[in-house]
């Protein structure tokens, strides 16, 4: 009696941990992680302290680093974002210097030299306990901060993503969260639909920075509103119709290599001391033959 107990006790565990198993199995993992690390940046096209620090930060440390969220103002070619450097230092003490990565009061890194010397520092030491965006009315969790609020016409970049705000429209934050952080862009983009978003399959382009440019291979426009693109989803194109059209967003070409060089700063930069090398030399010449023209003799 006390071993025919015993057996149905150890059944009825033996059951629960199969289907707690199950469960685990079953439900899909986010592809975002937990304990976020969310910072805001910016930078300008055309500069070239940028031109270094661009590529690192949205690039290569976004591929290593899945739980970094980067909000980006370009306040170059963006002029409209420019009037918020001067907010976010009068909100955090962050300086008006480009390029510039905020983590929050007092915690700013300004100019190429230390934020590449101290980034993969400054995010291990914020691995474990994440980091909350901090934002013009408040720091906030990036799972629940709303996206649609975010002044100005910011890049929302992560793990091989981007949001990228091209005009006025509000759409819930949810869902604008979930093309970063879904599992599959594909099922987001669903979901969109279903909640009444225009979602139209455009042209991926590559996204210009400072010195280079970042592409991409899958794109969607949402009610005219936000552009998604990212890389490694196929799936988007299955699910979404196409506008029929070729828009795009960015300028250059697709390659294979999703960090490439553009002709930019550095080649004016390049252009501009040949001519002031030139103008140096002309004038140099110039002198030496005013001096010997007084050193001759005059004819009497």
């Amino acid at each position: 009696m006390v071993r025919l107990k015993y057996n149905n006790v150890m059944n009825s565990c033996l059951k629960k941990s199969l289907i707690l198993l199950a469960v685990l199995i079953i439900t899909p993992v986010p592809a975002f992680a937990q304990g976020e690390i969310c910072a805001v940046y910016f930078t300008g096209v055309g500069c070239p302290h940028c031109a270094r620090t661009d590529p690192v930060l949205l690039g290569e440390a976004l591929t290593t680093h899945d739980e970094v969220v980067v909000i980006e103002y370009e306040i170059y070619q963006q002029q409209v974002n420019s009037q918020f450097l001067y907010f976010y230092d009068q909100t955090y003490g962050s300086g008006l210097g480009v390029p510039l990565l905020i983590f929050g009061p007092d915690e700013s890194l300004v100019g190429d030299i230390p934020i590449l010397g101290a980034l993969e520092g400054s995010l291990a030491s914020r691995k474990d306990a994440g980091n909350p965006c901090p934002l013009l009315d408040g720091q906030a969790e990036f799972g629940e901060m709303n996206i649609s609020a975010i002044p100005g016409l910011p890049n929302i970049w992560t793990n091989g993503r981007i949001l990228m705000r091209i005009g006025a429209g509000t759409i819930p934050s949810d869902i604008l969260r979930n093309f970063l952080t879904a599992d599959n862009p594909a099922e987001a983009a669903l979901d969109a639909e279903e909640a009444g978003i225009i979602v139209e399959n455009i042209t991926a382009s590559p996204v210009p920075l400072s010195g280079s440019q970042i592409t991409f291979e899958q794109a969607v426009r949402l009610n005219n509103a936000w552009v998604f693109q990212c890389r490694g989803c196929p799936e988007l194109a299955d699910v979404v119709e196409p506008d029929g059209g070729t828009d795009h967003i960015g300028n250059g070409t697709q390659t294979d290599g999703f960090i490439i060089p553009t002709v930019g700063s550095s080649t004016l930069i390049l252009v501009f001391a040949f001519l002031f090398i030139a103008l140096a030399v002309f004038y140099a010449l110039r002198k030496r033959r005013h001096r010997i023209c007084l050193s001759l003799p005059s004819r009497q």
